[in-house]
């Protein structure tokens, strides 16, 4: 750990004001955000320095916390860790799960979605420092947006995001289409399931479907399916590249949520999500990231959790279709809960 980064944190923590910690994935490069007042900012516009903080459940207005002083630490080399694929299990509600995941095929079943992304909580505790857990999500996690969000008066929340919503540099718009899970075992190589593969393609078919409702497709390039590791996790993804005069506004709201967090179609799915979700999702799968001048990037907070001073709680999602089986949805939770709970210890 860079050794100035213990006494920074006390330090932040002790003068109560708004910070963000985050590193890029694959980077060695710890970025430090801080802004100088205690004030609430929330803005409609991806244009001010700074960084964004969205809940799940977005309008277009979002919180930033401003870039008034920024700072840099640099990571060593050898601090990373190898992925642990002991699965643990963290004390979900079972019998709540596998409920809803019914109810969620039921739905599907009615002709109203194709997919919907169901998510289950748990509260764990801890007696690691904050730092200290920051620390241990960055080695673990080396291909992950890391970060570590403060604001006084709104929440603490810390996570790592395989996935990017929206990216912007030189003029060029990124997104991903991101779904299905497996563990990452390279000696096994165990090919992706017919479920896994659909569930990854209805997130592709409807990226294209809102990316057409503002961007030609000769603007739009594709690249091809492959897999994105996450730890002791790895996923699916197919990276789109697209130019329009949108405002990015305008696309957040088109994209977010995507089928990868909500489901589809959205309005239907959203509207189930709120039915029978017996928790808030608050700031999980929303999005957030830095912004500078005209380039930004914008990561789903997904693998991620709410800090409560020694309480820690933890979201975790599944996507659901008519070929899941749910207690193969149910293992599908824990292992993602594995990204937070393993740094808890």
């Amino acid at each position: 750990m860079p050794e100035k980064l213990i006494p920074r944190f006390i330090e932040l923590f002790s003068q109560n004001l708004p910070f963000v910690f985050f590193r890029y994935p694959n980077s060695r490069k710890i970025h430090l955000y801080i802004q100088k007042d205690s004030k609430v900012y929330k803005t409609k516009k991806i244009s001010h320095k700074g960084f964004v903080f969205a809940e799940f459940n977005y309008n277009g207005e979002h919180l930033l916390l401003k870039k008034d002083y920024s700072e840099e630490y640099l990571l060593k080399t050898n601090e990373t860790i190898t992925p642990n694929n002991t699965l643990e299990k963290p004390p979900f509600n079972h019998s709540a799960f596998i409920e809803l995941v019914n109810k969620a095929q039921r739905f599907i079943q009615s002709g109203k979605a194709n997919k919907v992304v169901v998510s289950s909580s748990v509260e764990l505790s801890t007696n690691k420092k904050p730092w200290t857990l920051f620390y241990n999500l960055l080695t673990e996690q080396p291909q992950g947006f890391v970060y570590f969000f403060r604001h006084p008066k709104i929440a603490t929340w810390i996570g790592a995001s395989p996935e990017i919503l929206l990216q912007k540099k030189n003029q060029t718009y990124k997104t991903i289409a991101l779904a299905a899970t497996k563990l990452n075992r390279p000696k096994l190589n165990t090919p992706w399931t017919r479920k896994e593969l659909y569930e990854q393609q209805l997130v592709q078919d409807q990226i294209r479907e809102d990316l057409d409702t503002f961007c030609h497709r000769k603007n739009i390039s594709v690249g091809k399916t492959s897999n994105l590791y996450a730890g002791h996790l790895v996923h699916l993804f197919t990276e789109y590249k697209f130019q329009t005069p949108k405002n990015p506004i305008e696309i957040l709201l088109k994209l977010h949520p995507t089928s990868a967090t909500a489901g589809r179609p959205k309005n239907s799915v959203m509207n189930f999500l709120k039915q029978n979700e017996q928790h808030q999702r608050s700031y999980y799968c929303g999005f957030l990231g830095p912004v500078d001048e005209n380039e930004f990037s914008l990561y789903v907070n997904l693998r991620s959790a709410n800090i409560l001073g020694s309480k820690v709680i933890i979201y975790v999602g599944a996507g659901i279709t008519i070929n899941s089986e749910p207690e193969k949805e149910w293992e599908e939770i824990l292992h993602k809960s594995q990204t937070i709970s393993k740094i808890l210890r």
